[in-house]
């Protein structure tokens, strides 16, 4: 059997490297190579010379050179060697393999990726959640006095949601907000950070229990029917820049058994939920909240900021059983800690959107690189057919 090292060709047998004499851990140099008056009397009397060869000259390296070029004259040859119809059976159903792999990576990248969005949204969609009583809630505002246990209030408590409004609501909004009114009546406006005691475990329903009490309320036979169909098509007006639904030029006729209807329908109202100066809205607002309040819930998902606005929040939550909520800390957020908090916000963000334009980037050049591959198959298995059918009729020819 020949084995290769590199690009030297070996054979399994065992050599003595050294010469006639030689004594075991014992040296004559350096320095080295030896003359032969250097030599020690045992390797003298031994006959040194006799270890080199017929010309007392030929070395290992020369030796290393002779394999090598027999190595390198083997492959040579073997890349002129026209493959066996075996061999080039196997190669096509080698390049089938490396596609059908690739293809399986790409698919599988692109599964992963669909079902974590998709997952989190069916979670979401289809379930309650709890907010326990062991978290707290962040606020950012101007007011450094508590008053969110008398109204419904905007809150984060996922960690990089909490940031994002730090850094984009209050370092970015806020700030500038501030800074003009302060150059124009000289006052001096601050922006704090408030947390928020959960005291209480407090329910927040699936987007399609929302969706459903939205709907009763809207279908509403009555008066309050007709009064909260005609509210929801004048606030709209408010949200058309944001809210693509909202530019709809009647919503009086929506049909909300369909599933699209009423999800988009819900959106804008959930949207408008901010808005507080219409006292008819207000009423219909309050509305809501009572429903859900008497089902046991105590919270919303915010889907403006998780869907709709730049803060691309995870879980944004609008409070509106306040009860269970109470003052823990008030705390003024200096630029230094907006700033700090709007570097991390932009940063996590940019992370995001790279991490998924290299994905997208990994994704296409894996199915790029499994079609090319599967072309590849496709050629090779077509020339091999071409020259078999070739062969044959040549053979045929013959007889």
């Amino acid at each position: 059997m020949i084995y290769y090292i590199g690009a030297i060709q070996c054979t399994p047998y065992l050599e003595h490297h050294g010469i006639l004499g030689m004594k075991w851990g014992k040296q004559n140099g350096p320095p080295y190579p030896l003359d032969a008056e250097d030599h020690s009397k045992a390797e003298k009397k031994a006959g040194w010379r006799k270890s080199l060869g017929a010309s007392g000259k030929e070395t290992s390296v020369k030796k290393i050179k002779v394999a090598q070029n027999e190595v390198s004259t083997n492959k040579k040859e073997e890349a002129h060697r026209e493959l066996t119809d075996l061999e080039k059976l196997e190669k096509i159903k080698r390049t089938k393999k490396v596609a059908a792999a690739l293809a399986v990576a790409g698919g599988v990248t692109l599964a992963s990726i669909a079902a974590y969005s998709l997952y989190d949204n069916y979670k979401l969609d289809n379930f309650d959640f709890i907010l326990n009583s062991n978290i707290d809630l962040k606020r950012i505002s101007e007011e450094p006095e508590f008053n969110e246990g008398t109204r419904a209030f905007y809150a984060a408590f996922e960690a990089k949601d909490v940031e994002k409004y730090a850094g984009y609501y209050g370092g970015g909004q806020l700030r500038q907000k501030n800074k003009f009114l302060n150059m124009i009546d000289g006052g001096d406006r601050k922006i704090y950070q408030k947390t928020i005691d959960v005291m209480k475990d407090i329910k927040v329903p699936s987007r399609k229990t929302a969706e459903q009490v939205f709907k009763e309320m809207y279908n509403d036979a009555g008066e309050n029917g007709s009064r909260f169909r005609k509210d929801l098509q004048d606030v709209s007006k408010f949200f058309t820049r944001t809210d693509p639904f909202a530019n709809r030029n009647d919503l009086s006729n929506l049909d909300l058994n369909d599933k699209e209807d009423l999800k988009s329908a819900y959106r804008l109202f959930n949207h408008a939920l901010v808005y507080h100066n219409d006292p008819t809205h207000n009423e219909f607002i309050n509305k809501f909240y009572e429903k859900l309040k008497s089902m046991g819930y105590g919270a919303l998902l915010d889907l403006n900021d998780r869907e709709l606005s730049g803060y691309n929040a995870k879980r944004p939550m609008i409070i509106f059983d306040t009860k269970n909520v109470a003052e823990k800390m008030i705390k003024e957020l200096d630029d230094i800690s907006l700033d700090e908090a709007y570097n991390n916000a932009a940063i996590t963000d940019h992370n995001d959107a790279a991490i998924k334009m290299l994905t997208n980037k990994a994704l296409k050049t894996t199915i790029a690189l499994s079609g090319t591959t599967a072309l590849a198959a496709a050629s090779l298995e077509e020339e091999y057919k071409k020259e078999k059918a070739k062969k044959e009729q040549t053979k045929k020819d013959g007889d």
